[in-house]
């Protein structure tokens, strides 16, 4: 299927009887496949397999609500995913000749070339301050892209034949001089916003991180800011690899198309999103951002303080790593909750959020604790409790003719083998046996 596009080693001079014949002949094999790896036709197929799989993951990030992670930071990192699915994408379609099949896929999310690097300076921001939403003052982020998704609309909305006619006049030429306004406006000026956005971003990104490096105390934390300025980097260095493609053309290399959509900048970058796709669903826990304790102070011991509190106190909260006391005193909120708030719990849908929306700490803070800090998981405890609402109800006169589907349903539970399962963990006895007992 796929064809060398380069030469090996001049085999045929080697006597036909020679013992090496055979060795030599597996070496050319080989280096025919391994030149054939670098092909327009793989190259052409693996950037389109990645961005389909990049999609997924994407889909994943975003529809994924039984995940107890910040759901706000893995909504950001889904949007520069699918930035540069759609930039792969759109090479596939192009060096295939496809987009003339599809020539709305050019012009119509140019935009996203100026989304994608606001979006990367928000998620990295978000995942070292433990930011869960999205503020309105970062909708000035989000100025250029709109005009440029305006400018754009003109592009849109034409016809075929003209969405054809800009596809054949950038194709054929391809270089930061056409005046094709593809994306409203000329190529060159869009080169320049997206140098100037590119580059902005980064200064912003690496300000961000070198002001947050001194709070790498904890495992926990160097863990996540090694991660944030993995993949800083990566993004980054995609862009401007993409951008040095553009000056490529500008300068009218030989055989131009081969550097652009074949050369090693655009194997670079598939290279790069490989990695931080691989990185993203190897890595354990790599989504679960830093929770920063400091903000739930005035929430678990009220009436404090935390710019006043004292560095150390306030250090330890920040760190991601709580200290003895600070556990205690997470366990017995979570006490107080659950010996006050039966009516919450018994639900059949209770989980993470319910609790998060109860105690005002953000639900990634208490998927962070179950995680590291406590003996127990969230679900057995949620049901530890359930189980003691169920064995109080046993014993009220209301519930003497009730069956023990009924009483598991009152206590939260959804189906008479889960009540069961769960009951016999904690008391290794069934409910029906427990009823029995309280009737004899």
């Amino acid at each position: 299927m796929f064809k060398a596009s380069h030469s090996c080693v001049n085999f045929d001079c080697l006597p036909t009887n020679s013992p090496t014949t055979h060795w030599c002949n597996i070496q050319k094999v080989i280096c025919n496949v391994f030149f054939s790896l670098f092909s327009n036709e793989f190259i052409e197929i693996y950037s389109l397999v990645i961005s389909i799989l990049g999609g997924l993951l994407a889909m994943y990030l975003i529809f994924n609500r039984e995940s107890n992670d910040n759901q706000y930071l893995n909504n950001l990192l889904s949007v520069i995913i699918l930035s540069s699915c759609f930039h792969f994408i759109r090479n596939f379609l192009i060096s295939s000749g496809w987009i003339m099949e599809a020539p709305w896929v050019y012009g119509s999310f140019s935009m996203i070339y100026l989304l994608a690097p606001p979006v990367t300076f928000l998620y990295m921001r978000g995942i070292l301050h433990d930011e869960d939403y999205f503020k309105k003052k970062d909708l000035v982020h989000f100025i250029a892209p709109f005009v440029q998704f305006l400018l754009s609309l003109k592009y849109i909305f034409s016809s075929n034949v003209h969405k054809l006619t800009i596809v054949r006049s950038i194709s054929d030429s391809n270089n930061l001089m056409n005046s094709a306004s593809f994306n409203g406006i000329s190529y060159k000026i869009f080169f320049v916003a997206v140098f100037l956005s590119v580059l902005t971003y980064s200064i912003f990104c690496f300000r961000e991180l070198k002001t947050r490096k001194h709070f790498s105390a904890s495992k926990h934390n160097r863990y996540v800011f090694r991660w944030t300025f993995t993949v800083t980097s990566i993004i980054v260095s995609m862009a401007f690899f993409m951008l040095m493609n553009a000056v490529i053309t500008m300068l009218e290399v030989k055989d131009v198309k081969q550097l652009v959509f074949f050369g090693p900048f655009y194997e670079f970058r598939l290279l790069l999103f490989t990695v931080t796709i691989a990185m993203i669903v190897y890595s354990d826990g790599l989504r679960l951002g830093l929770p920063n304790f400091a903000r739930n102070i005035r929430i678990i011991q009220p009436g404090m303080d935390a710019s006043a509190d004292g560095a150390e106190n306030t250090e330890a909260f920040v760190s991601g790593v709580l200290t003895e006391q600070q556990i205690q005193t997470y366990q017995q909120l979570l006490t107080d909750f659950f010996e006050h708030n039966a009516e919450v719990y018994t639900q059949l849908q209770f989980n993470l959020e319910h609790l998060s929306h109860a105690t005002k700490i953000p639900k990634h803070h208490w998927g962070y604790f179950f995680r590291y800090h406590s003996d127990v998981s969230f679900v057995d405890m949620r049901n530890e409790y359930r189980i003691n609402y169920a064995k109080k109800i046993m014993q009220l006169p209301a519930f003497k003719n009730y069956t023990i589907e009924a009483i598991g349903e009152a206590s939260g539970f959804g189906s008479r083998t889960t009540f069961f399962n769960a009951f016999k963990k904690h008391h290794d006895v069934s409910p029906s046996d427990y009823l029995e007992q309280i009737k004899s």
